[in-house]
């Protein structure tokens, strides 16, 4: 089990106060550009690693100083619950922020690491934050999977790394997560285990939900996928079938209800060439077997292929097949 680790309400909170918190909290390093005399917050703010391995954060805080504060969070789950202010970081170099989006609805959001990230939190002089954070790293979320959807779960959640999910947190997350921050004002046995206990149920409500969620991602993009790879083979289809009349991307991506950029991208993903050079190397198969099979010249098969100077067409033919066309031909007759 996790060292206890907790801090008591202060209603004056120092950079020092908050780098000692953040280094014990996390066993990591962490780096904050201000004085370690500076007063950087008023108001409410403690952490605490629970003897059940989940560390909770919150705050009830007006910040006092335009700063930053950095810390390295190890692969881990972290769910926040704003309910007043912005909370603005730099999490893996994406700048993100947390808070309330409406004046009624309190969001819940959720952020997974895979794998450790630097994250920099700014201040901002006269921001009042209110929030609850409840973390739990990644190997104790691993080490509670029981069974086989359970590692399917887990290894879906931890398939995203930096993923942000966030939905309108339900009553019953309001509940919990006041419950903490009112029990932070307080000492004594009963605070404490009622913080714990809200905050596994809190966990629970999290992870249920996530799970959901990310269950439903999942099969979307299976049948987003599949629905891809049925259109590209309908495009290549329908590609083979125009192969002797003039053709253009435009054409082409308009025809499927494509932009030319999605459709070039799509069918890269599936065949590994871009939808040109498929059509160049498809219209000089189709010049080699008419040369083989219908005896066509040179210079019909170049038509053939959409050469405008049979110069060209001799070029590309023989950096695809190693040989030119009039070799080919030979051999062919020679050997019939």
């Amino acid at each position: 089990m996790p060292d206890r680790v907790k801090s008591e309400h202060k209603t004056k909170i120092s950079q020092s106060f908050l780098s000692d918190m953040l280094n014990v909290l996390h066993k990591t390093h962490h780096h904050t550009l201000a004085k370690s005399s500076t007063e950087v917050m008023e108001g409410l703010l403690a952490f605490s690693r629970l003897e059940s391995g989940i560390s909770v954060h919150c705050s009830d805080a007006i910040e006092m100083q335009d700063m930053s504060s950095s810390i390295e969070l190890p692969p881990c789950l972290s769910f926040n619950l704003v309910f007043k202010g912005k909370v603005d970081f730099n999490l893996g170099g994406q700048t993100l922020f947390l808070g309330k989006t409406s004046l009624t609805e309190i969001e819940c959001s959720a952020i997974v690491l895979n794998k450790p990230e630097l994250m920099t939190r700014f201040l901002k002089q006269g921001e009042h934050v209110i929030k609850v954070n409840v973390f739990i790293e990644q190997t104790w979320l691993k080490a509670r999977c029981k069974n086989k959807k359970d590692f399917e779960i887990f290894e879906r959640v931890f398939s995203d790394h930096l993923a942000l999910h966030k939905w309108a947190a339900c009553d019953t997350l309001i509940k919990l997560a006041q419950q903490i921050l009112q029990a932070k004002t307080k000492n004594g046995l009963a605070a404490e285990l009622l913080v714990e206990h809200s905050a596994m149920q809190i966990l629970c409500e999290c992870i249920n939900t996530l799970s959901v969620k990310v269950e439903k991602l999942y099969h979307s993009k299976i049948q987003s996928k599949a629905c891809q790879i049925k259109q590209v083979k309908s495009l290549k289809i329908q590609i083979d079938s125009l192969l002797e009349k003039p053709l253009s991307l435009t054409d082409i991506a308009l025809s499927l209800g494509l932009s030319i950029s999605t459709l070039q991208r799509r069918f890269k993903q599936e065949y590994g060439t871009t939808v040109v050079d498929y059509i160049k190397q498809k219209r000089l198969e189709n010049a080699r077997s008419a040369i083989v099979f219908d005896g066509l010249s040179i210079g019909e098969a170049a038509y053939k292929a959409g050469y405008n100077h049979s110069s060209n067409f001799i070029t590309a033919f023989k950096k695809r097949f190693d040989i030119t066309p009039a070799s080919l031909a030979k051999t062919h007759f020679i050997n019939n």
